[in-house]
Parts: structure tokens; sequence; C-alpha cells
């Protein structure tokens, strides 16, 4: 026997809680902090027009440079490794049983390889390594690279990587929020993802210096995400 049944109506909520079912998680941008301007002029040393003719060349810059700084540190705000150096000195497992490749990691005393310099463009920043072995190269995103769950709700890769060329994941969005600088993808597989690093990963020495391999990419904006921004002294 059929039963006519009332039915209810299609509202815009539910149209609204429908979308939210359906639609796919997308990260946001960092939220500014009344700061940012200043900062983000702070970082505006030298004039575009001063960066290397050369370097541009090689690198394969092709982006309006706007502006360049004078080389930085970034270093995390929290865990035990607060303070600590994000170093261009890195060398992480690649490609084949034999093969590794140039990275980052976490360096407690720092060296010229501990500083960056900041590439300014209509394109978002470049971050150039400032000194020691990989001066001049670019960080970038290996899209290749494999993502693993960290903890029980966040999704990390340890995907950074210093290239000699310049492509569509050297472009960073460098942001001052209330709770410390952020470094934000803007491009490719892993666009929106943020800096972070293994809160509880185990360190070791290397070449006189205490350093860990745990500096990642977060799909979203984590503790792990805020640093202090500073000039080589």
């Amino acid at each position: 026997m059929k039963i006519n049944q009332k039915r209810r109506p299609f509202t815009l909520l539910s149209v609204v809680c429908l979308a939210m079912a359906i639609s796919p998680i997308v990260s946001y941008a960092a939220e500014p902090a009344d700061g940012n301007a200043a900062f983000i002029k702070g970082l505006r040393d030298q004039d575009g027009a001063n960066l290397s003719a050369d370097w541009k060349k090689d690198a394969g810059l092709d982006a309006k440079v706007k502006s360049v700084s004078r080389p930085r540190s970034f270093s995390p705000k929290v865990s035990r490794f607060k303070g600590w150096y994000i170093d261009s000195q890195g060398k992480h497992p690649g490609k084949g049983d034999d093969a590794a490749v140039d990275s980052v990691i976490m360096a407690k005393t720092p060296l010229a390889s501990s500083y960056w310099q900041l590439v300014e463009t209509d394109r978002g920043y470049v971050i150039v390594a400032a000194g020691g072995p990989q001066q001049g190269r670019v960080l970038s995103v290996d899209e290749t690279a494999p993502t693993r769950p960290e903890g029980q709700t966040l999704t990390v890769s340890e995907c950074l990587r210093l290239t000699n060329k310049i492509g569509p994941t050297s472009f960073w969005d460098i942001t001052l929020t209330s709770n410390g600088v952020v470094v934000e993808s803007l491009a490719g597989k892993y666009k929106g993802w943020c800096w972070d690093f293994g809160g509880n990963a185990e360190s070791a020495e290397q070449a006189g210096r205490e350093v860990a391999k745990n500096v990642l990419l977060a799909e979203r904006e984590v503790a792990g995400s805020y640093y202090d921004v500073a000039p080589q002294p």
C-alpha cells in the first residue's frame, strides 16, 4: 500500500549543509597580525634591481622582482626545538637506494647555512640559501615525496628540497600572524600547506652541531608553523 508522505522543504540551510558535506576541505591563508605590513616592509632591505642578473638567469627567475632582504633566520617558537634554526645543510633519502637529495634540517647552533635571503616577486617570495655549501639554491617542493600521518588528525610531508632552478613550487607566502611568522606554499600539489616540524624527532650530531631531520610541510597551520624571523648578526 502506497502511503503519501509530506515532503520536507529543501531550504537554503539544507543546501549549505549538503555543500559542506560533499565539498573537499580547503586551507585558508594565514591571518595577518596588525604588525604584518610593518614586518613585510622590514624585509625590503634592497630594491629588486640589486639582485644579481647572473643569479636570476642561472636560476630561471622570470617573475618581476620587487625587493630583496638581507639574510634572515627562521627559528621555531615552540617545543624543545624552540630557538633552533632552519638550515640548508640537510640530506634526505631520494629515489634509489643510494640517492640523497639536498634538503633542510633543524640546527641547534647557527652557521652561514642557517640564513636565508627572501626575494619578493609578483608571484610570492623565493627563499634562497644565503650562505654555506648550498648558497644561491632555492627552497622548493618535491611533489613526488610521500605524505604520512602526524598524529591522528594531521597529514605532513618531508618534501622540502633545495634546487638550482626555480619552478612553480618555489614561491611562498610569508605572513606575520599573532603567533609568529607562517610560511605557506603558493602553488602545486601542496598549495596552502605550511612549514612545520616534528616536535618529537630525535637529534644527532653533524659536523659538531646538534641537528634534526624534522622539517616538514603540514596540510594546515599548526603550532609548528610559527617562527621567529631575525636578521643575521
